[in-house]
């Protein structure tokens, strides 16, 4: 298997077409045919097959796809990383982020960013914690924050803050509160939720024998926060994702009387066998930097902080 093996496979998946492969690579077309049918020769198995949209990966063509990808682009970073060893913060960084922590963090990282660092760019990658570990360990990622839900093979993490959770809903569905509400009384409300928000509550309230009435599970915290403000729903959130909205009025946020602080750990992450770059650590002192601004916690003279760098 050579690396132009490599590059020549990833471009015929990617255009579908050995024709379009051929005029992108300049190489003749018989000689990268000849080339991906040693691929398959070596490795045993059928990459491709010919479909009614073009060419078409085999299962085997997909997981293969994934390797040749991480190997080139693992191979390019080699020399970037030579180089940035000994300059400014160059090239191009991929990072990861859960969708209930973007809003926060991107509009500072990618002004930060093109501020001090003009050599730089950054991909901003929303997805899910579960997903984003995955990534990471396929190389798709250089660094994720996370949220902490166990350990990771092949993934290194560094725990950075913890965010309080807070039961939220509009002004008028919680006047009945003071300054918490119990976390038995989370009984008496129609929720919404995100998946990861109730996975993290399902512990605590199993232990309690609390059944929330749950109306429905979502994954966009956009949406909810929408029907939140319409005031027909509560939810548990983390502090931080509706803290504008709390100040200004429109919702109220009560910390939930459990005996026990309720939180979330958000951890950063990278992959343990690969160097981080003078880029990489860049991107990650601008990350840890406005973390560290974020009001993750419910300021509340009666409660200790329930945040702290780690």
């Amino acid at each position: 298997m050579e690396f132009r093996q490599l590059r020549y496979y990833v471009s015929v998946v990617t255009h579908r077409s050995f024709t379009k492969a051929s005029e992108k690579l300049h190489i003749a077309q018989p000689a990268i045919s000849r080339h991906i049918q040693l691929l398959e020769d070596e490795f045993g198995v059928q990459l491709l097959v010919r479909g009614s949209r073009g060419i078409e990966m085999t299962e085997a063509g997909r997981r293969f796809k994934e390797k040749a990808e991480f190997i080139l682009k693992y191979a390019a970073d080699i020399k970037s990383s030579l180089q940035e060893s000994i300059s400014e913060p160059s090239g191009h960084v991929l990072v990861g982020v859960p969708p209930s922590l973007v809003s926060m963090m991107a509009p500072y990282l990618v002004k930060e960013c093109a501020k001090r660092y003009p050599m730089l760019t950054m991909h901003i990658v929303e997805g899910l914690s579960v997903f984003l570990g995955e990534w990471l360990d396929q190389g798709r990622l250089d660094l994720a924050l996370l949220t902490d839900y166990g350990a990771i093979p092949g993934i290194e993490r560094n725990a950075v803050v913890e965010e309080q959770l807070v039961f939220v809903g509009a002004p008028q569905m919680l006047v009945d509160y003071d300054h918490s509400l119990p976390l038995s009384a989370i009984e008496l409300h129609r929720l919404i939720i995100t998946h990861g928000f109730r996975e993290i509550m399902e512990p605590w309230l199993n232990s309690q024998q609390v059944e929330p009435t749950y109306i429905m599970e979502l994954d966009s915290i956009a949406i909810v926060k929408d029907l939140l403000l319409q005031g027909s729903y509560c939810s548990i959130l983390s502090y931080g994702i509706v803290h504008k909205e709390v100040s200004e009025g429109k919702l109220r946020a009560l910390p939930i009387e459990a005996g026990f602080p309720i939180t979330r750990r958000i951890v950063l992450a990278t992959k343990s066998n690969r160097p981080r770059s003078t880029s990489i650590r860049a991107i990650e002192a601008l990350m840890l930097e406005q973390l560290k601004r974020l009001p993750l916690k419910l300021e509340t003279s009666a409660r200790a902080p329930l945040i702290h760098a780690v």
